[in-house]
């Protein structure tokens, strides 16, 4: 592997320029379906971060991302359930999806989730995170190849069926008992899907993010001003390009992620959820999203200190 610090700028700047086209597309083809915020998630666990945070391979990859906006989309457009019943269908799709093929790859619960919460009807959506996730699979092998990226081989994770059962039941009973208002109220920012991959990630006894809890909530909304801001202020009020705040947003957020050395994958698609949202929403949009961060790592928090008291019994 080249030089540490080169390496990093060169990942930085080509994660950067994948969410940078994705939002100069979308613009200039006047099509919002193609903007997903989890690909920001994506490209700072499979790019930016020295090490991918997930365990799948890039064909896994590429498939579990595009299956889930599939079936997202399918439930979205020709379903006409309850909306806690299609978060749920769409949520135990995932967790079983995640355990046969036994990967990690948390953010394809946001591919799944998120064509409901924005009512997407449109193919479009699909077919977008499908082209994203063969250009980051693909860059992946790029930089490795060059030297630029540690090479890491998939190592498919060892299932416990029962103990798997167990936990994605507790994380579907939770989060459905959490969108209760969310969904009654319309205000689905409570569970933007960045959020409840955020969940899902926190959760685990296992999970390496314990102890980093307040680190995390600092930066998940930081992430969240950066983005509702610079739409609102950049876009909104000033009435500039759409691609101007997105590359402003962009350049920021990876300035948090690099400084604050804490690479979390979705609070860096909080960034840029803000530019699919209505805009009434963006003075209130920090707000929301601090609110189930926060709930969020408080849970995590009191889950490490009940497992210390568990294990010193």
């Amino acid at each position: 592997m080249k030089n540490t610090s080169g390496c990093q700028l060169i990942r930085n700047l080509t994660a950067g320029g994948i969410i940078f086209g994705m939002m100069t597309v979308s613009a200039l083809l006047e099509q919002p379906e193609i903007i997903f915020p989890e690909i920001a998630a994506l490209v700072t666990g499979a790019l930016i971060a020295e090490r991918q945070v997930w365990e799948v391979s890039r064909v896994k990859f590429v498939a579990l991302m595009t299956i889930s906006s599939l079936a997202g989309y399918a439930v979205s457009a020709f379903l006409p359930i309850p909306m806690l019943l299609k978060i749920f269908i769409c949520f135990v799709f995932a967790a079983v999806s995640l355990t046969l093929t036994k990967c990690t790859l948390v953010p394809m619960i946001s591919a799944c989730i998120l064509p409901l919460l924005m009512h997407t009807e449109s193919i479009i959506y699909p077919i977008s995170v499908f082209v994203l996730s063969v250009i980051i699979a693909a860059t992946q092998w790029i930089l490795e190849k060059s030297g630029f990226r540690r090479v890491r081989r998939h190592v498919p994770v060892k299932m416990n069926w029962s103990d798997q059962f167990l936990h994605w039941t507790w994380l579907a009973v939770c989060i459905m008992l959490y969108s209760i208002y969310p969904v009654l109220s319309g205000n689905y920012l409570f569970i933007a899907p960045p959020l409840i991959v955020m969940f899902a990630e926190m959760m685990p006894p296992s999970n390496k993010l314990r102890g980093k809890e307040l680190k995390i909530l600092a930066v998940t909304v930081m992430c969240a001003i950066i983005g509702s801001e610079c739409r609102l202020i950049l876009t909104e009020y000033l009435g500039l390009s759409v691609m101007i705040s997105s590359a402003v947003t962009i350049i920021l957020t990876l300035l948090l992620l690099n400084v604050s050395k804490v690479y979390f994958p979705p609070s860096a698609a909080l960034s840029f959820l803000p530019f699919i949202v209505n805009r009434s929403a963006l003075p209130y949009y920090t707000i929301y999203i601090a609110i189930t961060a926060s709930v969020i790592c408080g849970a995590s928090m009191i889950m490490a200190k009940l497992d210390r008291k568990t294990k010193n019994a």
